[in-house]
């Protein structure tokens, strides 16, 4: 009998999907165990959680941990090995993969930690039969085109009304101080273009109602960005697609591209986190205010599309 992997998503919202997990799913689909994966929310108690995890009965469960679902993680660690005393348990994530050494001091159920990238490392343990005295999995990460597509059809109908996340590329190319994706083993990397376009048609087909890129700042690459935003526009989806963009890499030839765009086709999220020059001197964000100002009021006077800006809160020198 082959054996079972329970991946356990702990999302923010019911309305919230996985996709990390589902990247796993699909890149071990070709070994011998199965997977099942399910999705809660932190609204959610800890025993409804465990109650179900017991009722799959898996020998594994893995959990990506992130900022929102750290502390019911936290709470299932200590409870998961009373009622499934043989299980083991792995842990991803970027909450874990800087610290691990900490995690496991703190926990002892914690059999493995992936860090980094999980698809190889996952793999890695995977293939060697949990064959592994490391509990710090540490693998190269893979080349992002190498990645198994996360979805399949058996996702929809489920997951149709419901945020779907994408990535185009992985990684960033700015050093914000306060951000993972500034570390030097987060290097910007694309995915295919071509490869990009026939997995966001068949998407498209499927017909969920909002698209999320993931990726940390979309228009990094304007010659990318603009061929997506292209292809989108001549696409005419059903689907809404949401990007989240720096202002400052905003040109001419991208606003003349992007009011050619159906109106509410596309949404743009803007991090602006902070409008003081002392303090994005220092956490690192190289952002000129009023020229980034002047582009968002660009954007929005397009009057096609839903832009919002975020700001964070408690920096240094605020």
């Amino acid at each position: 009998m082959k054996n079972k992997i329970l991946l356990a998503a702990i999302n923010a919202r019911f309305t919230h999907t996985n996709l990390a997990l589902r990247y796993l799913r699909n890149h071990v689909a070709d070994l011998d165990y199965s997977c099942e994966l399910q999705e809660f929310t932190i609204k959610q108690f800890p025993k409804e959680i465990l109650k179900n995890i017991f009722r799959a009965k898996p020998d594994i469960v893995a959990f990506s941990v992130y900022i929102w679902n750290t502390d019911i993680c936290k709470i299932l660690l200590t409870e998961i090995k009373k009622i499934l005393p043989d299980i083991k348990i792995v842990l991803g994530g970027p909450e874990v993969s800087y610290n691990a050494e900490k995690w496991l001091m703190q926990y002892d159920s914690i059999d493995w930690i992936i860090c980094g990238h999980g698809e190889t490392g996952f793999r890695y343990l995977l293939e060697n039969d949990l064959s592994v005295s490391d509990k710090i999995v540490k693998i190269n990460n893979p080349n992002f085109n190498h990645i198994p597509f996360p979805y399949s059809a058996e996702d929809f109908p489920e997951i149709q009304n419901k945020y779907l996340y994408y990535e185009s590329s992985r990684g960033c190319p700015f050093k914000c101080s306060y951000c993972l994706s500034s570390r030097s083993d987060q290097c910007l990397e694309y995915k295919d273009l071509k490869q990009v376009k026939e997995e966001l048609s068949w998407i498209i087909e499927q017909k969920p109602k909002i698209v999320k890129f993931v990726d940390r700042t979309f228009n990094a690459d304007k010659i990318f960005a603009r061929e997506m935003w292209k292809f989108l526009i001549e696409k005419k989806p059903e689907t809404k697609f949401h990007f989240e963009i720096h202002p400052a890499l905003l040109q001419n030839e991208d606003f003349e591209l992007l009011s050619t765009s159906p109106t509410d086709q596309m949404q743009f999220e803007i991090g602006i986190q902070s409008t003081n020059p002392v303090t994005l001197k220092a956490i690192n964000r190289n952002q000129n205010w009023s020229e980034s100002k002047k582009k968002i009021h660009k954007l929005i006077s397009l009057q096609k599309f839903h832009v919002h800006v975020d700001l964070i809160a408690g920096l240094p020198f605020e």
